[in-house]
Parts: C-alpha cells; structure tokens; sequence
C-alpha cells in the first residue's frame, strides 16, 4: 500500500484561489510495493497528453486548450461540467478557452478503431502562487466544484489530482502538471475523522466508467488505490514511519517507500483547508506478499 503524509508543524498558508482559498499541506508521500507486480500501466495518460494540448494543470488568467485527434478522420466530442460526454454533446471545432477551473472530458470516435474517453483538469490559480516554487513535489488536489469532502461518507466524490515533480530548480506550481488525472477521493479512517487534519483514500480513475486506472507516482511503481493519511498524532516528527520502512526495506522486509510533497487542497470555495499531515498509501488489495 501506499501512504502520503503532510507535516503537522508548519503554520498555515492561506491562498486565495478562483475566488476561494487553498491550503498548503506539507505532506510525506510512500508506498508499500507489491512483490512481483509487474502489471502493465493504463496507457490513457500517454494518450491524453497526446490528445491535449498543453495537458491539464495550473493557469493564470486563461487557458488555451486545443484537441487534437490521433487517428485520421476520428471526431470529438467534449463536456466542461464533468459529465461524460456523446455523440450528442459538443462537438469540437475550434481551441477551447477557459477561465475558471475545468475539466475536459472528451470522447473521440474514429472508424475502425476503439471509441475512447479521457479527461484532463485545468485549474485556474490566482497571481499569488503563480510563482511558487519549490523543493519538494507539488501537489493540487481540486474536487471540481463538488465542494467539501464528506467527513462522514466512504463515498467516492469526483476530483482531480495534478503533481508537479521537483526538477534542478525545484517544482513549479504554474504549467502542465507531469501527472494529472481524474480521482474519486473519500475520507478515510474512524478515529482521525474528528481531527481538523483528515486522511483520504484516492483511486486513480478513466475511462467512461472510471474504472481504476494504474498510474506511477513520483517513481513509485503504478497502482489505483492511495491514500492521503493524516499522522498528527502518532509521528510528529516525520521520522518514525519513514526510518522504519527504510530499515526494514533495506534488509528485504515489508516496507514503504516515500515521497515528501507539498500538497494544495481546494475543496470549497469560501475558505482553506487546515493543512494536514498525510501519507499515500496503496491498496495491495489480496495479495498479501508486499515488499
């Protein structure tokens, strides 16, 4: 399984976003690998950033977005509030220009070959973080409109996830994101619920069902099913949890491997979120040997 962690003992950052505010969240991001997995990544995020043009992720002001079809001849058809989309929806003629956060699901038809759906997120940030740099991964969270994440449901609520890797000069909030795709996400655990930092369970989704999809995370190996865990209370130092796994994977144990990241989370509107300390987690499912 995977885990992400935010650190609890930075103060919060408040950022006004689309009208709204978002939260900075430190976070530790690890996995719990699967002995001998070797199954085979969806290939729909390579066929999306080959479709989209620029892929989904962060903008300021407005947002060109261009479609364009990989197999001759093929026609597209597009929604913007998140419904998947027909033959009967929009058909797409001319770049599209947006200027709110949206997503673009997008269904293209070609003869001969397979109908298929994607989806990309384009969020749009204010001026204040549109320089923000980092030395750490960036993370954006955004549940499109669907407001709060229910503290009491283990319910999926639709959402988008955009992860913006570390390179030499560190990780840029502003552009297309390296990885962006659609999530379903659901607070996760009884004891933390209570807590103003709260634990998250994220499936990768696609697909016009959003079925799992089997995505790579900051050079963890693929999988759907993650976590954002809140450890306020049992690790305040950030230390315990990710020594142990280091220890333990390095003599050939079960272990995790983790990713520090900075994660903004915009799930309402009017206000931010109180930062929380998360881990990602993956979901090993039945299979029970995890390396």
């Amino acid at each position: 399984m995977r885990l992400i962690l935010a650190c609890p003992m930075i103060d919060r950052i408040e950022i006004k976003e689309s009208g709204g505010r978002a939260t900075v969240l430190w976070c530790l991001l690890a996995t719990l690998l699967l002995h001998g997995c070797g199954g085979e990544v969806e290939q729909g995020a390579a066929l999306e950033r080959a479709v989209y043009a620029p892929a989904g992720g962060t903008f300021v002001g407005e947002q060109t977005v261009r479609l364009r079809p990989v197999e001759p001849g093929a026609k597209m058809y597009y929604t913007l509030d998140g419904s998947l989309p027909s033959v009967q929806s929009s058909p797409y003629i001319e770049p599209l220009v947006l200027s709110a956060t949206i997503e673009v699901r997008v269904l293209m038809v070609a003869v001969g070959a397979e109908t298929v759906v994607l989806s990309q997120s384009y969020v749009c940030v204010s001026t204040d973080i549109a320089n923000v740099v980092s030395n750490l991964p960036l993370m954006v969270l955004h549940t499109l409109g669907q407001g709060r994440i229910d503290d009491h449901s283990n319910e999926f609520s639709r959402a988008a996830l955009a992860v913006f890797e570390r390179k030499a000069a560190g990780a840029r909030l502003l552009g297309t994101a390296d990885l962006q795709t659609r999530i379903g996400v659901h607070t996760r655990g009884w004891s933390s619920r209570g807590s103003p930092k709260k634990s998250y369970a994220v499936e990768f989704q696609g697909g016009p069902n959003d079925d799992d999809v089997d995505l790579p995370l900051l050079g963890m190996p693929a999988e759907s099913d993650w976590v954002l865990l809140a450890s306020l209370k049992f690790d305040r130092s950030l230390m315990r949890d990710a020594l142990a796994s280091r220890m333990s994977h390095a003599i050939g144990r079960q272990a995790s491997r983790y990713r520090f990241v900075e994660l903004y989370l915009v799930d309402h509107g009017g206000g931010a979120k109180s930062r929380t300390l998360r881990r990602c987690v993956r979901r090993a499912g039945k299979d029970k040997t995890r390396r």
